[in-house]
């Protein structure tokens, strides 16, 4: 018996071969995934391509145009957060999927969270201290229930990184989670 996983990756030509030697085949694949690419091949545009060498067809593409019995999977278990799958789902698989509810952690994902008073000092020192200190006090508290220091911060322009890690590392918080970090 041979199994194909992932068919809609595999050419025919890299399947047939294999098909031919075993008693029995089992395709498994995707037809809404993306098509076998070509990215080491040659390319498209050489003239000694042949033209049913440019529409790579998949294994899997072959056994539906076939007629071989198919069966949809329902169960996905893939996704660590159910968000992930949910547009697919919605878009691409008529909610026929059924996922399993993402576990109740904290929110982790990027927002926008609009700091009042928190200008930015154009003149002077290029910075903008309350935003500084608003971000701060996320990443503190974020990293309170934390095994490791890893900052969840992005910030754009250096003096802004300088000043939110300057306040960070002085954070007296931070010093009692992570008792390894010095204070200046």
């Amino acid at each position: 018996m041979v199994i194909f996983d992932e068919a809609s990756q595999i050419t025919t030509w890299d399947a047939v071969g294999a098909i031919a030697r075993a008693r029995q085949s089992v395709i498994v694949g995707d037809p809404k995934q993306l098509p076998p690419t070509n990215f080491f091949g040659r390319n498209e545009e050489d003239e000694s391509v042949q033209e049913h060498e440019r529409d790579l067809q998949s294994i899997l593409d072959e056994a539906r145009a076939a007629g071989i019995p198919l069966r949809d999977l329902r169960w996905h278990y893939r996704s660590r957060n159910e968000s992930l799958i949910a547009f697919s789902n919605h878009h691409y698989y008529q909610n026929r999927l059924i996922t399993f509810p993402s576990p109740q952690v904290e929110d982790r994902e990027v927002q926008l969270r609009p700091v009042p008073n928190g200008f930015y000092d154009r003149g002077k020192s290029r910075t903008n201290r309350i935003e500084a200190q608003a971000v701060v006090d996320e990443a503190v508290r974020r990293m309170t229930g934390w095994l490791r220091l890893e900052p969840p911060v992005c910030q754009s322009l250096a003096s802004r990184g300088a000043l939110v890690e300057h306040d960070f590392l002085v954070s007296r918080d931070v010093y009692f989670c992570y008792p390894g970090v010095k204070l200046s």
